[in-house]
Formats: C-alpha cells, sequence, structure tokens
C-alpha cells in the first residue's frame, strides 16, 4: 500500500511539472544568463581596445606630438575598420550589418542561410567589438539582438551541425514552433541587457519580432530579459576593463539611471511651443523618409527587373503532388523549385479530380529521399509487400538540413539514374492532413489575422470545390507586395470592366 501511494505521488509530481514547464523555464533562464555574460564580455572588450587608442593618443599629446597623435587614432581606427569589415567579407556576410531585418525576417517565414551558425556569432562578435571601438557611428545593440537570437537558436537545441555534437538534453526543444519562441526570448534579453532595460526587451520581442504571442510566452520572455539584464549589470559592477574593482554587485545610481533628474526649473508655457513644433518636423520628416525610402527600393526593384534577362519567370509555382510519386520526380521537384512547402492533392476515385489533402514540407521530403527503404518498386504495391518501414517523427520535424551538399548530390542521382523512375514513395503517412487552407475570395484582412496569431507561413488557397488553386504566404502580405498586386487587379478590373479607377478601389 505504502509503495502505491509513494507512487502515485511521483506521477502526480512528475504530471505538475510538466504543466509548469519547468525545463522551459530552466531554458529561458540559461539563455537570460548567457546573454547578459555576452554583453558584458562585449562592452568590457570594446572599452579595453578603446583606452588603449586614447591613453596612447593622450601619451602623444602630452609630449607635443599632436600630428602624430592623429595619426595613430586615423590608423588605429582605420585598422579596426578593415579587421571587422574583412572579418565579414571573407568569412561570413551573413554577419553583416545588424542582422535584426534577418532575423525579424526568419521569424516571420524567411529562410536566411548561415544567420544562426557558430561561425556567425564568432565573426558578429569580433567585428561588433572592432567596428565600435574604431569611433564609427554605431553601436553594439542591434548585433547584441542578433546574437541573442543566436544563443536562443543553438542553446535551446543542446546540438552544433558545425561543431558535430548532440547532447541529450532538452531533445523535447528540437522542433520549429520551439526554437522560434526561444529565439525571440533570446533577442528581447539582447535588447535587455544592451540597454539595461528588461520590460524594453520584452516589448521588442513582442511588438517587432515575434508572430504568435500567449501570455505564458509573455511572463517566461520578461524573465529572460530580467535574467541578462542582471548579469550584464552584476558584473560590470565589478569589473572595468577586465580588472576588478572590489564592488561587486553594488549597483551606482549614477551608471544605470541614465535620465536621472538631479536639479528641477521651473517650466512655462510657452515652452511647449518649439516642443510641439519639434514634433510635428519630426513626424514630416520621419513621413519624408518612410516615403523616398520606398521609392528608391521600389525604382531599384524595377531597374533590376528590366535588366534582368529572366524577368519573365513565373514568380510562384504550385507543384501538385500525388500520395504515391516516383523517386525521380520527388528529387526533381526539390531541384527546380525553391519552395519550402507543397500542397498535396488526390482524388478518392478513378476519373474524379484531385482536392487538396494536406501539406508536407521541403525538409520532410529530403529526409524521406535519404531512406531508400522506404522506396517501393511498383507504383500499386499488393498486400502481400512488406508494409513500408515509417521514419519516427523526430526525423521529419527537424528544422534545418545539415548535410546540404550530400542533399543535392542525392537528388542529381535520383534525377539521372533511370532506375529511380520505377520506383516510387508514398507519402500519406507523412502528409499534414489538418494543414490549412482559405478559399479563393477569402477576405484578405482576415487572412492577415490568420498569418499573424497562428505563426504561419504559407496558406494553401483553393475554390469551391477544394481544388488547389494557389499558394499564399507572409512574403506575400507584406505591404509593398500587397500594393503591387492590388494594383495589378485595379487595373485589370478596369480593363476588364471599363469602369473608373476610383470606383474598382471601391470595390476592392
Amino acid at each position: 500500500m505504502t509503495l502505491r501511494v509513494v507512487d502515485y505521488v511521483f506521477k502526480n509530481l512528475i504530471s505538475t511539472l510538466r504543466r509548469l514547464d519547468w525545463d522551459r523555464w530552466v531554458m529561458m533562464g540559461l539563455i537570460g544568463f548567457s546573454v547578459g555574460f555576452l554583453g558584458f564580455l562585449l562592452h568590457q572588450i570594446i572599452e579595453i581596445i578603446s583606452e588603449y587608442k586614447w591613453d596612447k593618443a593622450e601619451d602623444f599629446i602630452k609630449e607635443g606630438d599632436i600630428a602624430v597623435a592623429y595619426i595613430w587614432v586615423l590608423g588605429y581606427s582605420l585598422l579596426l575598420v578593415i579587421v571587422g569589415s574583412g572579418l565579414v567579407v571573407y568569412l561570413r556576410p551573413s554577419a553583416g550589418g545588424s542582422g535584426m531585418p534577418e532575423l525579424i525576417g526568419f521569424l516571420n517565414g524567411t529562410v536566411v542561410r548561415h544567420i544562426f551558425n557558430v561561425k556567425t556569432f564568432v565573426v558578429k562578435f569580433l567585428s561588433c567589438a572592432c567596428a565600435v571601438a574604431s569611433g564609427l557611428p554605431v553601436g553594439p545593440e542591434g548585433p547584441m539582438i542578433h546574437m541573442g537570437g543566436l544563443i536562443g537558436a543553438g542553446l535551446s537545441q543542446f546540438r552544433s551541425g558545425t561543431l558535430g555534437f548532440s547532447l541529450p538534453f532538452f531533445e523535447r526543444f528540437r522542433n520549429s514552433e520551439d526554437r522560434r519562441n526561444f529565439i525571440q526570448a533570446g533577442a528581447g534579453a539582447g535588447v535587455a541587457s544592451a540597454f539595461g532595460a528588461p520590460v524594453g526587451g520584452l516589448l521588442f520581442a513582442m511588438e517587432e519580432v515575434s508572430s504568435f504571442w500567449n501570455m505564458k510566452l509573455t511572463w517566461q520572455t520578461f524573465f529572460c530579459c530580467m535574467i541578462a539584464t542582471f548579469t550584464t549589470d552584476l558584473f560590470n559592477s565589478a569589473f572595468t576593463s577586465f580588472q576588478y574593482k572590489g564592488s561587486f554587485g553594488l549597483f551606482r545610481a549614477e551608471k544605470y539611471i541614465l535620465f536621472q533628474v538631479r536639479n528641477e526649473i521651473p517650466v512655462n508655457i510657452l515652452a511647449f511651443i518649439p516642443t510641439v513644433v519639434l514634433g510635428v518636423l519630426g513626424g514630416l520628416l520621419g513621413g519624408l523618409f518612410t516615403f523616398c525610402n520606398l521609392k528608391i527600393v521600389r525604382g531599384r526593384r524595377a531597374l533590376l527587373a528590366k535588366l534582368s534577362s529572366d524577368w519573365k519567370r513565373k514568380l510562384v509555382r504550385i507543384s501538385e503532388l500525388c500520395l504515391i510519386i516516383s523517386v525521380a520526380d520527388l528529387a526533381h521537384l526539390l531541384l527546380d523549385t525553391p519552395h519550402g512547402g507543397f500542397p498535396v492533392v488526390h482524388s478518392s476515385q478513378e476519373g474524379q479530380e484531385k482536392t487538396f489533402y494536406g501539406m508536407i514540407t521541403r525538409i520532410e521530403l529530403s529526409v524521406i529521399l535519404f531512406h531508400p527503404e522506404l522506396f517501393e518498386t511498383i507504383e500499386n504495391p499488393s498486400p502481400e509487400d512488406p508494409e513500408v518501414t515509417l521514419l519516427d517523427y523526430q526525423q521529419t520535424t527537424i528544422h534545418k538540413l545539415y548535410n546540404t551538399d550530400e542533399i543535392e548530390d542525392l537528388l542529381t542521382k535520383f534525377c539521372d539514374d533511370p532506375v529511380y523512375d520505377q520506383q516510387f514513395v508514398n507519402l500519406q503517412p507523412y502528409v499534414n492532413q489538418s494543414a490549412l487552407s482559405v478559399r479563393d475570395n477569402f477576405s484578405l484582412h482576415r487572412t492577415y489575422i490568420i498569418f499573424r496569431t497562428l505563426g504561419l507561413r504559407h496558406l494553401t488557397v483553393v475554390d469551391e470545390t477544394n481544388k488547389v488553386v494557389g499558394i499564399i504566404t507572409r512574403k506575400d502580405l507584406m505591404g509593398f507586395q500587397l500594393e503591387e498586386s492590388l494594383g495589378r487587379v485595379r487595373q485589370e478590373v478596369t480593363l476588364a470592366t471599363n469602369v473608373p479607377m476610383e470606383m474598382a478601389e471601391h470595390w476592392m
């Protein structure tokens, strides 16, 4: 009886811990601490490099060598700029810039190569230190956001394809959804560490980088940001240029409160007039900048389209798959198209039109082709044939393929060898039959809400008979894409119906 009670209590304890997601909170704490300590290291290295430059220049000035001091500062700064730029250009171009556009693009459905790579992390750290210490009008805030996302992407998976290891910890986080959540938490922690503002990091993660949010994720991200801020401030309180100052844990107000009010002066109501003028002027200039930026981007895209020899290529190709497809056709599909997901169609009876059945991703198809034991020699296997060996769920739900060169060689082999024209793969066990779809006349506004609330990257578009007519992606819903698409639709409506453009806009 006692053993049964102990077993019952133990099972209830395990169940309670799972509901509390204790491992997720632990991972958030680890990411926050790592990002905070990274911020401390970055600031200390920048301070050492800058101090050496200015201390040497001060020595030259004291000796009366003003020209030598000028040449020293200029040459030292140029050397840092060349080193930082060379690291990016020759070792890892994806580490250039702040990394925020790439991060936001990735979290909203755009696949960018090598932005979450160990080599990118090292180059980003060193180039950021060189750029900031050189005196360029840049800061570590943007790179800290990218490096925070890098830590969230790598630490949460406890494995690395570049370094070639995989630890048996936190394996349940090895899926796209959890990885994206930890990446946006790491990005928020980067903001919190750079500015010393955990609430600012949370708001940045919510407003700028996330596409799906809930209350539990809010508290977990806030916890991660608090740990990051506390860690950075704790180590900065005791060290200056990596020299211990004996004040570990002493948070000085003048160091951490950036806008502390020391003296008060009376303010007349007339002082608000220039404030209003400055606000209006700033708003107008900001709107003008955005307008000019959009015009320049569109002009550049139009010029590149005219200069390109293949501008008439179709922008969207819809590839339909049967449930059973030849290995050669599958290889051709992956080699000839860059799409990340494909709609699957089927017909329940011979002669009927094929309708939407589900979705399958590019990664799932690539993993399937890596397992020749799944290939069948006839299109319609008989019941006597052995059952297909199904892959483990964890094998098909990975977020990245590390051996891309090997995959390309394998696909080329499948395309060139005629043997694979007579071998087939049954996709039915791997198709996501619960994939969402929308009607071709569905509300654009509601489609946007579905993408934002569910964190989707693509939706299949079907007609009234459930036949696939297209795919809509996150990129299609971006501002400039929408304006161009709606502009073409307005022109088509005007030409087809001979109605004025204003009335066509009203119909839309």
